[in-house]
């Protein structure tokens, strides 16, 4: 797994392929064998990574199915963590690339939804809701993209606050 990350992030994305392809078909078996929570993620982790390559591969209709796999996976052990998000926010971006607005909002909608759940005051809320600020302005929903604009610079001033406040503590 760590010689695809390698690979990946020196842009060698077809040496990446081969490592996790064959780290999820270990992982496969291992999880069909004794399957567990520890398995199963495992194996969400390292399709979520071949969808990362194939995305940079600019392999759009893999990569998705790679992400909605992970998803799928994932969600079997509650979908409102992060990495669900996550996954959600990479949808996102991939339909923004094509060209499918309707379904980018979706994505990057349900990405939203999740992390003002579980990480509202985490940088990626404020990716998330900058990405949808622009497909919204690119729709020509121009109130929703303000609307998705303000709400991303109150949680970057709440988040600012936090660490000055960190520093004051940490000076003392």
């Amino acid at each position: 797994h760590c010689i695809g990350i390698l690979n990946a992030s020196n842009f060698d994305y077809e040496k990446a392929l081969e490592h996790f392809e064959e780290v999820l078909r270990i992982r496969r078996l291992l999880s069909k064998e004794s399957p567990d929570k520890e398995a199963d993620l495992s194996v969400a982790d390292t399709v979520e990574w071949i969808g990362h390559v194939e995305k940079q591969m600019e392999n759009f209709d893999r990569a998705k199915n790679n992400y909605k796999e992970a998803i799928l996976i994932r969600s079997m052990y509650g979908d409102e963590s992060e990495d669900v998000a996550n996954l959600y926010h990479c949808l996102g971006s991939i339909y923004e690339e094509i060209k499918d607005v309707d379904a980018s909002i979706n994505e990057y909608g349900n990405a939203l939804r999740i992390r003002r759940q579980c990480c509202p005051g985490k940088e990626s809320m404020l990716e998330t809701l900058f990405a949808l600020a622009r497909i919204y302005k690119k729709k020509g929903k121009v109130d929703y993209a303000l609307e998705c604009f303000r709400e991303a610079a109150e949680k970057k001033a709440e988040l600012l606050t936090k660490n000055v406040k960190w520093i004051r503590d940490w000076v003392k």
